[in-house]
């Protein structure tokens, strides 16, 4: 299943933990595939050489008659790093993103952000740099009929979340309380050993549980919380025919019937790529770009995300939820500690990179059910039906701020004159700037795809309209100190905005969605 980053192969599925969502219209299935691990999907360009070369020769050798048959490819294995005495099979995800030791988006802060308040105070409305249209935007007669009712909702019982796994404990348990959790659990009673960090590393694109930390330890609501991932993956490893194997891991999708998932998977695409973008250019946000698959017109495949919950489910699943403030002080433990300093600069960092992608983008219908949140903090956007040129509402564009930064974000990063916030401002202009000086690569993407597939809803029926409002919200029209300018107003002009607020309220009060 091309799913993830590496190759692998499927042996069997975990069924007792496959589920169906309950939605109103669709019945998506959460399939947990057992995979054995055979390597990266692609070998790094050095390797890639050596193994063509070792390929052509064994070919030369081939037709000379001089090569065995049993010896065909196992050089070539070994090079690829297939072989079973690979070391390490996982791809290093770590590795391949920015360094973010010595907290720089913080020390650019302290250093330009004093001077930048002043400049632009959060209360500003208004500003000189109007929102560039390629052409004006056609409005349809329809209804204000807002967005679609297809949203994963929670499962209560199963503590499962529309895109995964609950929340495992961040801050660790002791020995005791962990024995408590599993005969709490219907039908685990017997012991298992703590998951270490390399096991939990070896999943694809996996926020893996953080390990023991020190601190006091809580018990944790197990009906919003329920079953770590790294808790189920040991579980079923233990019972599994293949679980000794090695390189065997859990891989989980989601499987969608009866929904287009081609603009979705043009999402992604255009996700990966800004992520890309980040990493080469080392600025310190962060992003977790998913895998989605349309096999057909109508269906497809999903890489579900596993330790999340969604803000809706959080909210409605969590007793005592007044604010996400509140959320993490519970979760992370007291402002101040160090689990809950990690915490909310991961939800910094996540909230920069997902509020210029969103403006760039233009992805709306951001409810609380289309936001999840991680174990270690970070934000997490999915459902990507509404972007580049299209809306809610029969595309009314309702959500004219450039991306969500509610009062409740604002509480969480300390105040409009706090270092988190600071930073933030801080981030998401370097972001924004570090994208545009490479926008070519989003729009070239979009372009291709305009062409190739000029009917999906993000074009709005006009491809060329579409695609030239997004080269144009780089604003190349601008020299970079205007630009600056432009991205700090939009920066304001989306605190607290009230199309935001007004949007949430519907959705809670129409949609049912917290």
């Amino acid at each position: 299943i091309p799913i993830g980053d590496c190759r692998h192969r499927v042996v069997d599925i975990a069924v007792d933990d496959c589920r169906a969502f309950s939605t109103k219209e669709r019945v998506p299935i959460l399939v947990i595939l057992e995979v054995i691990e055979w390597g990266p999907r692609t070998p790094a360009p050095a390797e890639g050489k050596k193994l063509f070369s070792q390929l052509l020769e064994k070919a030369v050798q081939k037709v000379r008659g001089e090569a065995p048959p049993a010896a065909e490819g196992t050089e070539a294995v070994q090079v690829l790093g297939l072989g079973p005495g690979r070391a390490s099979r996982e791809l290093d995800l770590a590795a391949a993103r920015p360094k973010l030791e010595g907290d720089r988006e913080y020390a650019g802060a302290k250093s330009t952000n004093d001077l930048e308040a002043q400049r632009y105070p959060p209360s500003t409305r208004a500003g000189q740099w109007a929102s560039p249209k390629a052409g004006d935007r056609r409005r349809r007669s329809e209804s204000f009929g807002f967005p679609r009712t297809d949203n994963l909702e929670s499962d209560v019982s199963t503590g499962m979340s529309p895109a995964g796994i609950q929340l495992p404990n961040p801050r660790g348990a002791t020995r005791e309380e962990e024995e408590e959790q599993k005969t709490r659990r219907v039908g685990e009673s017997a012991e298992s050993e703590e998951t270490s960090g390399s096991d939990i590393e070896s999943t694809i694109r996996r926020i893996g549980s953080s390990g023991s930390m020190s601190g006091e330890d809580r018990a944790r609501p197990r009906v919003v919380f329920k079953e770590a991932w790294a808790e189920m993956e040991e579980r079923i490893q233990e019972r599994s025919r293949f679980g000794r194997i090695q390189g065997w891991r859990l891989l989980p999708i989601i499987i969608k019937a009866n929904d287009d998932l081609r603009q979705e998977q043009l999402a992604a695409q255009l996700l990966h790529a800004i992520w890309e973008v980040w990493q080469q250019a080392e600025v310190p946000v962060w992003l977790r770009p998913y895998d989605i698959i349309a096999t057909g017109a109508r269906c497809g495949v999903i890489e579900a995300v596993s330790d999340t919950i969604s803000l809706d489910s959080l909210r409605r699943n969590f007793p005592s939820y007044t604010s996400l403030m509140n959320f993490f002080r519970f979760y992370f433990g007291p402002e101040g500690s160090a689990s809950f300093e990690d915490a909310r600069r991961n939800f910094v960092r996540s909230l920069a990179g997902y509020a210029v992608a969103c403006y760039v983008l233009q992805i709306k219908d951001r409810h609380n059910g289309n936001i999840l949140l991680d174990n270690k903090g970070h934000l997490i956007h999915i459902d990507f039906g509404f972007m580049l040129g299209n809306s809610p509402g029969g595309n009314i564009g309702f959500e004219a701020a450039a991306f969500k930064l509610t009062n409740e974000y604002v509480e969480l990063l300390g105040g409009p004159d706090s270092i988190h916030f600071k930073a933030f401002r801080n981030l998401f202009v370097r972001a924004f700037m570090a994208l545009r000086r490479r926008s070519h690569r989003i729009t070239l993407l979009a372009e291709m795809v305009a062409v190739g597939a000029p009917n999906l809803p993000c074009f709005a029926g006009a491809p060329d309209r579409v695609v030239s409002e997004l080269a144009a919200r780089f604003r190349p029209d601008l020299p970079d100190r205007a630009v600056q300018d432009y991205v700090h107003w939009l920066f304001n002009n989306a605190v607290d905005h009230w199309t935001t607020n007004w949007y949430d309220k519907y959705q809670r009060c129409c949609v049912g969605i917290f």
